[in-house]
């Protein structure tokens, strides 16, 4: 298998009632076409759906409408998904007047496995039908997935008449975050480490930066230096790579102090600014504000094993983060070798010393920004609560 990408062409109809700026969308999956390649000649090198999943065990009931299908029944998997990131790319058009138009329901996903059982995504309602035994990502070779009384039809109510033809309003729309806290941890590292070394890196640099993404402005800032614990002298090495003296992290502080600090500082900057980070209110599940690093060592590595092998509590706000690299890997269709890389490929320069925590902090807020305006749409990335 040389390569593989799981494609359909959802061809989707909407109807559109109502007038003003909302309207009521009936989204109906098109059965005729739902199942087709979507890139013809030039798919030649992937898989089909139909490769990957057997439907021969679905059953298809027609509502009186002539419209409406009712699905149940068993798809199983042929094959096991390999154990990385699955993209998707969903598109919903309307019919308006003779005329397909776009939507703001079109969706890129970076990781379809850590989306897909997050209550806030448009696919929540046929996903919540499948049990948590069988909903299994990504899916291996014989896996079931149960379908009962599953419909073509979503019912998307009071929801905004905007084609994405108007690119500002869509974009103020589509991008619930208006600011973002980019951090950058630096922590114990050792020249040629061993596994057992990496896996014990402890957190020596606690930077984080509060960054307006309508106006590029970093508005706050927090940094700490961190008193490792576990390994209290630092390497020549991890001297030389992030200028961090020791003199440095003897006056630092514990990382449990730090982490007291630090939520005490961000809960006056989101105060001051009605700022909320996801999950952290029930009336407001998404938020308006998030985490962001680059790659998911920080919060998910880092920080979460250190916490787990010191026994510190660790804010619940920790396990929801946007990786700014996944996103940007999947917008501009670029692997960067390095963070550097990544900047001068969108015409930036950095800014400071490389592996400095403050200074790469704030590079990478300004990466965010110049990413916001070149349109692209944050969501986030890693749940560590969608973990099963």
């Amino acid at each position: 298998m040389s390569r593989l990408r799981t494609l359909a062409t959802l061809v989707l109809l909407c109807s559109l009632c109502g007038s003003g700026k909302t309207a009521d969308y009936d989204i109906i999956a098109d059965d005729k076409t739902f199942l087709e390649n979507c890139y013809g000649k030039d798919n030649k090198d992937y898989l089909s759906l139909l490769d990957i999943i057997d439907i021969s065990g679905l059953q298809y009931t027609v509502a009186d409408d002539l419209e409406t299908i009712y699905v149940n029944g068993n798809i199983v998997f042929k094959l096991s998904i390999p154990d990385e990131p699955i993209k998707i790319h969903v598109e919903v058009w309307r019919w308006d007047r003779g005329v397909w138009k776009p939507t703001l329901y079109s969706m890129n996903r970076p990781n379809l496995c850590q989306a897909i059982r997050n209550p806030l995504e448009l696919w929540h309602s046929i996903i919540r039908k499948i049990s948590d035994k069988q909903l299994v990502c990504p899916p291996q070779k014989d896996g079931i997935y149960t379908f009962r009384n599953l419909t073509n039809r979503l019912e998307l109510n009071n929801v905004p008449r905007w084609d994405v033809e108007e690119k500002k309003k869509f974009h103020q729309l589509a991008m619930p975050y208006s600011y973002v806290v980019s951090v950058d941890f630096e922590a114990t590292c050792w020249e040629k480490q061993s596994a057992q070394q990496w896996r014990m890196a402890e957190i020596i640099e606690f930077p984080a930066v509060l960054v307006n993404l309508k106006t590029g402005k970093f508005e706050a800032e927090f940094h700490k230096y961190v008193r490792p614990m576990e390994s209290p002298r630092l390497s020549r090495f991890c001297t030389e790579l992030t200028g961090i003296q020791q003199k440095t992290v003897d006056n630092g502080v514990p990382l449990c102090a730090a982490l007291r600090m630090f939520h005490d500082w961000l809960l006056k900057e989101l105060r001051a600014r009605n700022l909320t980070l996801p999950k952290m209110h029930r009336d407001n599940m998404q938020g308006n504000c998030a985490f962001v690093t680059w790659t998911d060592w920080d919060f998910g590595m880092c920080l979460a094993r250190e916490c787990s092998r010191k026994h510190l509590r660790k804010a619940p706000y920790f396990n929801q983060w946007i990786d700014g690299r996944a996103i940007y890997r999947d917008y501009y269709n670029y692997r960067p070798c390095n963070f550097t890389d990544a900047l001068t490929h969108v015409g930036l320069a950095f800014e400071g010393r490389a592996h400095s925590g403050i200074d790469d902090a704030k590079n990478l807020g300004s990466l965010m920004y110049k990413m916001v305006r070149d349109g692209a749409i944050f969501s986030i990335t890693k749940d560590l609560t969608l973990q099963y």
